[in-house]
């Protein structure tokens, strides 16, 4: 079966979060042959994300129909591709995209878009914010198969990436931090001196800080590594960097503090104990599906869609909750 998936962010971490998506419909599905695509010319899953390896190929932009919005209404596509599709799904709600999309050749078409009204077969579908479970639900009514959920798994990680982990991160009682936003507009940051007392406190309870910081962010490297200078930055000391490398050493960590964001995202994979911090997006939708989180939401918090109005303490004492709850020197490590 050959099925295309259309998504409009070019945002790691909204691409992260459909692995589950993925691997679900290549394990599920008999002969499954799984395609992207998205609103510009980008390709996460052969470029920044590759190191997951996930089965998908890129479809190529030109498979999107360039109509005006009345012609995706009225008119036909002129001009069939050689390999249509089985089933499209598109996981955009935008009412112009979705008509865009809905004239690419499948023989079955999803769209949860004005409550599953351009779906080609009606079903009784459940309501979803890019649930990956909720998703396979509602392609199996349509269907008409059974698509048993499976999590993608960090075991398809290559070893080498386990190794350079253990390299650089060789011990334990290691707390991991995440705090930088790839979003440029929406308040998800919370305060860069808020993470480093929270860092200062970490050192000073016999752990060591860990800061997941790409190298292009210097001036806030710099500024970290003055004020805490117990703090590691083991991207700096690699040139193995990529998304798949932050999730093989989020495998050391006891605990992690993150921001909503890519790098959440890819620690979330690892499955250790996190604290995550949300303002104006919606934990419900975004935050990692583990059992070990404690969300703490601004809008529920502090009435503010701004994460940085979240107090320094109810973080710090978020961390000390899921620390001592954690079995002694709990670590996983890869061999």
């Amino acid at each position: 079966m050959k099925i295309l998936i259309y998504c409009n962010s070019p945002y790691i971490g909204d691409n992260m979060r459909l692995f589950n998506l993925i691997n679900s419909l290549n394990s599920g599905i008999k002969n499954c042959e799984l395609w992207y695509l998205g609103s510009s010319d980008y390709d996460l899953f052969s470029g920044a994300l590759k190191s997951y390896n996930l089965t998908i190929r890129r479809a190529p932009q030109s498979l999107l129909p360039k109509r005006s919005l009345w012609d995706n209404i009225v008119k036909k596509i002129d001009t069939v591709p050689p390999a249509p599709f089985d089933l499209v799904i598109n996981l955009g709600s935008n009412f112009y995209e979705t008509m865009q999309i809905r004239q690419i050749p499948t023989k079955c078409f999803f769209s949860s878009t004005w409550g599953f009204l351009f779906c080609s077969r009606y079903g009784n579908y459940q309501k979803h914010k890019v649930d990956p479970t909720i998703i396979v639900g509602n392609i199996e009514k349509m269907l008409d198969i059974s698509i048993p959920v499976k999590p993608y798994s960090i075991d398809h990680i290559n070893q080498t990436l386990y190794r350079e982990a253990k390299r650089l991160l060789p011990n334990k009682h290691y707390i991991g931090f995440a705090v930088t936003q790839g979003h440029p507009t929406r308040k998800k940051s919370w305060s860069i001196d808020k993470f480093i007392n929270i860092a200062n406190e970490v050192v000073f309870r016999g752990y060591t800080p860990v800061f997941l910081i790409e190298k292009s962010y210097q001036k806030i490297i710099d500024h970290i590594q003055k004020e805490v200078p117990d703090a590691v930055f083991p991207e700096l000391k690699t040139d193995m960097g990529c998304p798949a490398l932050v999730t093989t050493m989020a495998q050391r960590l006891e605990a992690a503090v993150s921001i909503d964001c890519g790098v959440m995202h890819m620690i979330g994979l690892a499955k250790i104990p996190m604290v995550v911090l949300f303002g104006p997006t919606d934990p419900k939708k975004f935050a990692p599906r583990i059992e070990s989180i404690k969300i703490l939401d601004s809008k529920v918090i502090c009435d503010s869609m701004d994460a940085n109005d979240i107090p320094q303490d109810i973080v710090l004492n978020a961390l000390e909750e899921l620390r001592i709850n954690q079995p002694n020197d709990q670590v996983e490590t890869a061999s």
